[in-house]
């Protein structure tokens, strides 16, 4: 079972990519340029070091390197095709931040790296949860929720082969990253939608 999950953790991070590429490609999402770099960057040393952490189990480093693979491709795309929002001092800070635990990441073990890692990637939401709150990003929540979906698989395969796979520090990353990054961005547009159908 918990292979099943780690299995479904994956497919539904494919389906994340895809959608939110979909979004891009339309035009109906405005990605903030500092938090993909951040992500497509920091997913891929996360991939790496998870693998330690879950005891180098690969289908639960599944999900992780399909976010990796598909956030590194949607970041490229987009710049290429010039669709990122503006760089403002926010962006600049966490880009900062990122570099200052990128370094951590390079001088510590696995484990806390890892968990270093995960503070990145919660940083890495402020700038994009910002924008949506000014207003000044589009999105729609389908890719979040489906993010947090296969975060929720995640936590289910390594609570199901809980005695090797790394335990609760093997939890941060579908908890930080997956739930409350992915979770609060899909809150708040579901919620932004919401009230712009009651305005109108």
């Amino acid at each position: 079972m918990s292979e099943l999950m780690s299995i479904m953790a994956g497919l539904f991070m494919v389906a994340t990519v895809v959608s939110y590429w979909l979004q891009v490609k339309r035009a109906v999402s405005t990605p903030n340029p500092a938090t993909w770099l951040i992500w497509s960057v920091v997913s891929i040393m996360n991939a790496f070091s998870y693998f330690r952490v879950v005891e180098e189990d690969t289908l639960k480093v599944l999900a992780a390197i399909v976010s990796a693979v598909g956030l590194s491709f949607v970041f490229i795309y987009t710049w290429r095709m010039d669709k990122f929002s503006k760089i403002g001092w926010v962006e600049v800070v966490s880009i900062i931040l990122t570099l200052g635990v990128g370094l951590l990441w390079k001088i510590v073990g696995a484990v806390s790296a890892n968990l270093s890692l995960q503070l990145v990637l919660v940083i890495s939401f402020y700038p994009t949860i910002r924008g949506l709150l000014k207003r000044k990003l589009r999105e729609k929540p389908l890719p979040w929720v489906l993010a947090v979906a296969a975060q929720f698989f995640q936590i289910g395969s390594l609570i199901l082969d809980w005695d090797t796979s790394g335990g609760w520090i093997a939890l941060a990353y579908p908890l930080l990253n997956g739930v409350l990054g992915n979770g609060s961005v899909a809150m708040i547009v579901y919620l932004q939608a919401k009230q712009k159908d009651v305005t109108h």
